[in-house]
């Protein structure tokens, strides 16, 4: 029965392909984590492949004013929003390696990807 367990949790952590970590090796001496800035891993892991901006977050409030105690909000009240850009750096670390997706929010890096197995020369090691 042991034998079986061990068996079926080694399948499931080689079918999740897309293995989330919160570091990140991009070379021989450097290493990123998340909460570094985007100037952190530029500098230490130098430009990605590709860079995209995947979304938009959207936050905000709607502005009215207290009336008997309660929020009241008024027809033609205002709304006030912030917003920040999810941005995504992508790094071929070549084959025999992986690929890695760095998910930046509000200049941060919050998340970093382990993707599929990536192509050419080594890049990140």
């Amino acid at each position: 029965m042991r034998k079986i367990l061990i068996f079926a949790l080694f399948i499931l952590i080689l079918s999740n392909s897309n293995a989330f970590s919160d570091s990140f090796r991009c070379g021989p001496q450097s290493i990123v984590h998340t909460g570094f800035s985007k100037g952190d891993v530029l500098a230490q892991c130098g430009e990605p492949d590709y860079k995209d901006i995947e979304s938009v977050d959207t936050r905000g409030t709607y502005g009215g004013s207290r009336y008997g105690g309660r929020k009241y909000c008024p027809p033609g009240g205002s709304f006030s929003a912030v917003s920040s850009p999810i941005e995504t750096w992508y790094y071929n670390c070549g084959e025999g390696d992986f690929t890695y997706s760095l998910k930046f929010k509000d200049g941060g890096l919050v998340q970093i990807i382990t993707g599929a197995r990536g192509s050419g020369p080594k890049r990140c090691r």
